[in-house]
């Protein structure tokens, strides 16, 4: 079943891939709820140009959440035609092993914006057409309580 807009989904399993219904539109919002655990090293989400993960789609937005750093921190990156671009790795991780949290990623005209529990996080300037956006991809030490998408569906 495709998840509709405003659907929640319980319990979700990783790795985790689906469809966003309609596309990653002007102001939608991707809603991820989960917790890290105690043992986690990474996880990652990747909002992508196609449900294909080895090898991979074109990636719009890839977060990769590294709690085996010294000081934990996001990644973020693009991936184009199997090369990744330039990572951005700046702004503080508000959460941590053994917490929840809540993301959302919203899709503004010319970049992402991306909070924390509430708290803006950071801005990812779109490196690819948006148009092209159609996938979210979850995996890692993550566990997953819901995946919600919201806003304009054309």
């Amino acid at each position: 079943m495709m998840p509709q807009p405003g659907m929640m989904h319980q319990m979700v399993p990783v790795p985790y891939l689906s469809a966003i219904p309609g596309g990653m539109v002007p102001k939608r919002r991707v809603t991820v709820t989960g917790n890290v655990p105690m043992t986690a090293t990474r996880f990652s989400v990747n909002l992508q140009c196609g449900p294909n993960t080895n090898p991979r789609d074109d990636i719009a937005l890839h977060m990769n959440f590294r709690f085996d750093a010294q000081v934990p921190y996001v990644a973020r990156n693009h991936l184009q035609m199997q090369c990744w671009g330039t990572e951005e790795g700046h702004g503080y991780l508000s959460f941590g092993r053994g917490n929840n949290f809540e993301m959302n990623i919203d899709n503004e005209h010319d970049h992402f914006k991306i909070y924390f529990n509430g708290l803006h996080f950071t801005d990812f300037r779109h490196r690819l057409p948006i148009q092209r956006v159609t996938y979210v991809a979850i995996d890692g030490d993550v566990v997953l309580t819901s995946v919600r998408f919201d806003g304009q569906v054309p």
